[in-house]
């Protein structure tokens, strides 16, 4: 039997914006058992398709006898249309905090930095307000400013030129554009071809999640690997300019000290970026860490054999 007031917040929460990941985190964060958390999705599900009606009475939710809505009106109950929650006064179960409207909407910027220091949350939001196109958005954004930094970086400081890697370091005056371009479709190309072999995997192993959601889930989680490496490098080419040059020894080398400092958050570095590949696999498809593990391992051979 489904709690009418916890069937109603699920409606409510929905048409604020929230996703369901949110909405199901909110109710288990407040001791809701989880079948009844799923038997009042289940209910909600049919009301919105207006399948079924409240009977008020008795707090439970039964077969509707009466047509489906048609042409967007709402079917009839004995005479009476199907009710909404009031906007200002929607019945909540009792130890739920109201959400924070500001929260409801998924905005792509701040999600980026968000998945920096909360990708659990924010890749988990990300799968209930997928879209290809916006992944396509968040690939070309980051792969546009890829290309975009060398050149800068080339035009402004010359005499660092063979340090950058980068398309602005093979192609010069209008060329750079071309390359930049270049770039851009390679990157989009690319990330559809590496996310049909991850999701092609992921199916193997029982992924729950659609391709469109693996796209975005995986694009956000991208950006925000980019946004963290190009923090790290420009970190790093501040310290060459601000001439930290001088040889250090590290592991038998000797290196400048710039050099130094990079090896040093490689490590973690790398560790951090897989660990954002692994959550935003489980997020989109609800998997093991070992499960995300394996196909994050397991798809790239593939791509490259």
């Amino acid at each position: 039997m489904a709690y009418q007031e916890l069937v109603n917040y699920v409606r409510a929460t929905r048409a604020r914006g929230y996703g369901d990941g949110d909405i199901r985190r909110a109710l288990s964060s407040e001791g809701w058992r989880e079948d009844d958390v799923e038997e009042a999705f289940s209910a909600a599900n049919l009301m919105r398709n207006r399948l079924i009606r409240p009977n008020a009475d008795a707090g439970d939710f039964s077969p509707a006898n009466d047509k489906p809505a048609q042409d967007g009106k709402p079917a009839k109950n004995g005479g009476r249309a199907l009710q909404e929650p009031a906007s200002q006064d929607r019945p909540r179960p009792s130890g739920i905090p109201v959400p924070d409207d500001s929260q409801a909407k998924f905005s792509l910027l701040s999600a980026y930095f968000s998945t920096i220091f909360h990708p659990v949350h924010t890749l988990g939001r990300a799968r209930y307000h997928a879209s290809i196109w916006k992944g396509i958005v968040g690939y070309a954004l980051f792969a546009l400013i890829a290309g975009a930094i060398p050149l800068v970086l080339v035009m402004a400081l010359p005499a660092f030129a063979t340090t950058v890697s980068g398309a602005a370091v093979l192609y010069s005056g209008s060329g750079a554009l071309l390359g930049i371009g270049v770039g851009l479709a390679l990157a989009i190309v690319g990330s559809f071809s590496y996310n049909a072999i991850v999701y092609a995997f992921c199916r193997l192993l029982g992924g729950a999640g659609s391709f469109g959601q693996q796209y975005f889930v995986n694009s956000v989680a991208e950006s925000a690997s980019f946004i963290i490496v190009l923090i790290v490098k420009l970190f790093v080419l501040a310290l060459q300019l601000a001439g930290f040059t001088q040889p250090v020894g590290i592991g038998g080398m000797v290196l400048p000290a710039f050099r130094a400092v990079w090896l040093i958050l490689a490590l973690p570095l790398i560790i951090y970026l897989l660990a954002l590949r692994v959550i935003a696999l489980k997020e989109a498809h609800k998997f093991s860490t070992a499960k995300a593990l394996a196909v994050n391992w397991s798809a790239p051979l593939f791509r490259y054999v």
